[in-house]
């Protein structure tokens, strides 16, 4: 028995036990153990109904449009294709640079202040 089949009958098992004690109404623990795999390796047919179904169908066909769309950025074929992409190393950087310049001040002001106390 794999280390992901014991972790999947444990998870199970507690479940059980929650319902059991009256913590997870049935239909609650239907729900759940209807996201579990049903073997190791497997992933589960479960479609959450707020993420899948027909707005993740309606996403997909947006987004498909929009990338057959010559003047839209998400077109790889557009000029503006990756500037998205861009902004984020930028700010990523920035964002590194910050904590790395607080991170070093915090350490300086602790030094003075371990100094003089």
């Amino acid at each position: 028995m794999s280390n992901i089949e014991k972790s999947l009958n444990v998870i199970r098992a507690e479940l059980g036990n929650l319902m059991q004690i009256g913590i997870l109404n049935p239909a609650q623990y239907a729900s759940i153990m209807a996201q579990l795999p049903q073997t190791p390796g497997q992933p589960s047919p479960y479609v959450d109904p707020h993420y899948g179904g027909a707005q993740a169908q309606g996403f997909n066909q947006q987004l498909q449009a929009a990338q057959q769309d010559p003047n839209h950025p998400a077109n790889p074929q557009n000029k503006h294709h990756g500037e998205w992409a861009k902004k984020f190393a930028t700010k990523l950087g920035n964002a590194a640079t910050f904590g790395a310049g607080a991170a070093f001040g915090g350490d300086i002001g602790n030094a003075v202040f371990h100094d003089i106390f």
